[in-house]
């Protein structure tokens, strides 16, 4: 009898050792990870796709990633815009105005510009106009806008993915409109077109890819932008560095196409909530309701959470390679606020 008390302690402290090793390497675990670098290497997990928060900048870890890499790369980042800010009184939220130096106006002279749209801004909504690369969020945004204005006759709304000029075209086309450009992280943008070339679905990638402009003058087909797929992680293939550019960049302050801009990752927060109805001419930012995120919105092409959405298989060497190639946008991306007047 004496012996099996003894065997049977012997087997709960060796059970009790073995409990608390596997507690202790968890710990370590997790203790890795939130030591890890915001660069490293992503690992692949094949179970259900996730991602390393670090390789979706804005919508997983608030842009740090492109912030240290366009600081290590010495990389220009504000192509001479400088931003004023104001307080809303009604919302108790800060506005932000933005400005380009090209546009031949000083801190002074838009100062005084944006203190008169303040006091004076802008309410005759009759037509919205949402530009955007694609895969930024743009069809519950504008579903949450027709909502918003359901019963208010006569405003329309409408989305596209046309360039700068072209987007001119369409505005002129439309009196007494307004547009906006809904921007978002070009690394999450590529991957998410690169789940519908794994999916076997490129037809509908060569569809997009026509609307934005990318390869003007060309007949584009399936096996033509395969054959420049291969690279999507070297070269901005689609151009969505031109496509931000020709809405802002290049155009001044009587040709600009947009007047409002806003970030996909974080169109939800307060401040550019209330920033959006005061663009919009809305008196209350409370009538701008989105829905839940695993709401069912027609036109929506994915109901899986954006950061577990995509796996852009860039490692090491490539994936800095991918930071690279669309420096040229995540860099003028990492300067500009959430949302932004353009007067």
């Amino acid at each position: 009898m004496q012996t099996l008390r003894v065997l049977f302690r012997l087997l709960f402290l060796l059970s009790a050792s073995v409990i608390l090793l596997v507690q202790v390497n968890k710990r370590l675990r997790l203790g890795a990870k939130k030591l890890a670098p915001s660069l490293s290497v992503v690992e692949e997990k094949e179970s259900d796709g996730d991602l390393d928060s670090n390789l979706l900048p804005w919508s997983c870890d608030s842009g740090r990633s492109w912030n240290a890499y366009c600081q290590n790369a010495h990389i220009e980042r504000d192509r001479g815009l400088f931003v004023l800010t104001r307080r809303h009184k009604k919302s108790n939220s800060i506005f932000n105005f933005c400005f380009l130096r090209s546009d031949g106006i000083d801190e002074a002279q838009a100062a005084s510009i944006v203190d008169n749209y303040f006091t004076f801004p802008d309410k005759k909504t009759r037509s919205v106009v949402q530009f955007s690369p694609g895969r930024v969020g743009s069809k519950i945004l504008l579903w949450t806008l027709k909502r918003s204005f359901a019963s208010q006759a006569g405003v329309s709304f409408r989305h596209s993915h046309r360039r700068g000029p072209s987007g001119m075209k369409l505005l002129r086309s439309n009196p007494n409109s307004k547009a906006m450009y809904l921007f978002g992280d070009p690394l999450d943008i590529v991957g998410s077109l690169d789940a519908f070339m794994r999916k076997g679905q490129p037809g509908w990638v060569v569809q997009h890819a026509k609307h934005m402009g990318s390869f003007p003058g060309n007949d584009i087909n399936v096996p033509f932008l395969a054959s420049r797929w291969r690279i999507i992680n070297q070269k901005d293939v689609l151009r969505l560095a031109e496509h931000f550019e020709s809405h802002l960049w290049n155009s001044n302050t009587t040709s600009r196409t947009v007047s409002f801009t806003l970030r996909s990752e974080t169109y939800r927060h307060g401040a550019n909530v209330a920033a959006l109805a005061f663009w919009m001419g809305l008196s209350d930012a409370s009538s701008i309701r989105f829905p839940e995120k695993d709401a069912d919105i027609v036109g929506r092409r994915s109901h899986i959470p954006r950061c577990k959405r995509y796996k852009l298989r860039i490692q090491g060497n490539d994936r800095l390679g991918a930071f690279a190639a669309y420096s040229r946008l995540g860099c003028a991306l990492v300067r500009l606020p959430d949302h932004c007047f353009w007067l």
